[in-house]
């Protein structure tokens, strides 16, 4: 037991820790914590960010369609 205490804990993929941890802002449509089932598009886009052989992700959608978010939530890149 004691040395896992110390031991980091296992990696998540993003939109896991969004919906664990994230909250979402009081201007949006669903504020409170991030709720996957929401926008479930969105997860694939947030498990990319990670990836270190990406250098541009590139969306095509319409306006007020949960893009800026995942931006935030990813960090910064």
């Amino acid at each position: 037991m004691g040395r896992d205490l110390f031991r980091p804990p296992d990696p998540l993929p993003v939109s896991e820790w969004a919906a664990r941890f994230f909250h979402v802002d009081k201007t949006s449509r669903s504020p409170g914590l991030y709720d996957p089932t929401t926008t479930p598009l969105i997860n694939a886009i947030l498990d990319e960010y990670p990836d270190p052989n990406l250098t541009q992700i590139v969306l095509r959608a319409s306006a007020q369609s949960s893009k800026t978010q995942p931006k935030s939530t990813a960090g910064p890149g």
